[in-house]
């Protein structure tokens, strides 16, 4: 996994500095392979990550196991040393080796390796280690630093901080992932590219402010997010309740064979983006917008609010999206009597009204109030008005 690491990473560095140096543009295509291997970059740090629990128990024993090695290869080696009379010489390199046994008794530090690595320089001048022993030995002692550096390189190997040089191509990879909506779950891995240029931006000691890059940069994504995904997710969804509400209108032909339907619920039942110490839920922003548009619409045109109420219900259904009702009043705020309900008891009506010819309006022939009830010409437009013309047929 280090290694396929070290060949993605230098495969995306290549291509972005060869495209700035020669000031190419680069294509669409080009520009979503360079993400996709961003992706998979994140995706083998994410495997390390998931598997720490796995490493933390097992390092140990591979460290102990090529501990062990080395010390057999610096015990027979000492042997052979001390079997013959000991100079000045002799005596350097026999305390060399016994600084490689102390070193290697403590923890793999760098210092530690560092020091153990001069010591066996030292003894390797005096041909002290036969050329069998030293093959041996730079392969152990490899192992023995990817051991004890594991978490450290795979960080440097997987880090993406270049992407803040490179970062027009985010528009591009968002729209071609809104587009498809195929594994869409992999932007997570991009924005987690993203947050490695947290600690480049920390570092630049130009501003005045620490983080005044770090927040611009932010707002820029998110900026990038909401334009590409969040918005335009939201008008689909929108979009979609709107149709399917409204079938028993004639609209267009919705043949799926013909023009393929999105599937918008892998989007919305996404994990939350993580986009650096924030967290962006896509089902919540959606709902909220869902929330302001039925609200809105339910004012402007109160005789529709049978309308939002089903798109509100079927957004529940359908996506599992759960909005605030509005608590909107379904008929007429207006003083008086409200039409509707004199249509549905009209024998009511007829008993207790009479009608003026005069001034052409009904009036209330006796009531237990202080005043009488009328319905004008005025109160049947604000009725027609809330309800719809449907109320004219009403029985």
């Amino acid at each position: 996994g280090l290694i396929l690491a070290h060949t993605v990473k230098y495969s995306i560095e290549t291509i972005l500095n060869l495209h700035t140096t020669l000031g190419r543009p680069m294509g669409k295509a080009c520009a979503l392979s360079v993400c996709s291997l961003m992706e998979s970059l994140k995706a083998i740090e994410n495997t390390y990550n998931h598997n720490a629990t796995l490493l933390a128990e097992s390092l140990p024993h591979v460290i102990q196991y090529l501990t062990c090695q080395v010390l057999s290869i610096v015990a027979a080696a000492k042997g052979r040393i001390s079997s013959t009379r000991l100079d000045g010489r002799r005596l350097d390199i026999f305390m060399a080796l016994s600084l490689v046994e102390q070193m290697l008794a403590g923890s793999g530090t760098k210092e530690r390796r560092l020091v153990m690595r001069v010591a066996f320089a030292l003894a390797n001048q005096a041909r002290a280690l036969r050329d069998e022993d030293i093959a041996t030995l730079l392969i152990l002692l490899r192992r023995l630093d990817l051991a004890c550096e594991v978490q450290t390189r795979v960080r440097d190997a997987t880090d993406c901080s270049l992407l803040y040089h490179h970062r027009v191509m985010i528009p591009t990879y968002l729209d071609h992932y809104f587009q498809s909506l195929d594994q869409v779950h992999r932007i997570n891995f991009m924005l987690a590219a993203v947050q490695d240029c947290t600690i480049p931006l920390q570092k630049c000691a130009y501003h005045s402010e620490p983080d005044f890059l770090l927040r611009q940069f932010k707002d820029e994504v998110y900026g990038y997010i909401r334009d590409r995904v969040l918005d335009k997710l939201c008008q689909a969804v929108e979009t979609e309740l709107r149709l399917s509400t409204h079938t028993h209108l004639q609209l267009d032909n919705r043949n799926p064979f013909q023009t393929p339907i999105k599937d918008l619920a892998p989007v919305l039942h996404m994990q939350p983006f993580v986009l650096f110490s924030s967290h962006i839920s896509v089902r919540d922003y959606v709902e909220q917008y869902l929330e302001r548009t039925f609200y809105a619409l339910t004012v402007v045109a109160p005789h529709d609010w049978r309308t939002y109420e089903e798109m509100r219900n079927l957004a529940a259904s359908k996506y599992n999206l759960f909005t605030v009702p509005s608590h909107l009043p379904s008929h007429t705020l207006d003083q008086g009597v409200d039409v509707l309900e004199i249509m549905r008891n009209i024998h009511v009506f007829v008993q207790h009204y009479l009608y003026n010819l005069n001034q052409q309006f009904f009036v209330e022939a006796t009531s237990n109030n202080k005043h009488l009830n009328t319905v004008t010409i005025k109160h049947i437009a604000n009725s027609i008005r809330t309800h719809g013309a449907g109320i004219i047929n009403t029985t």
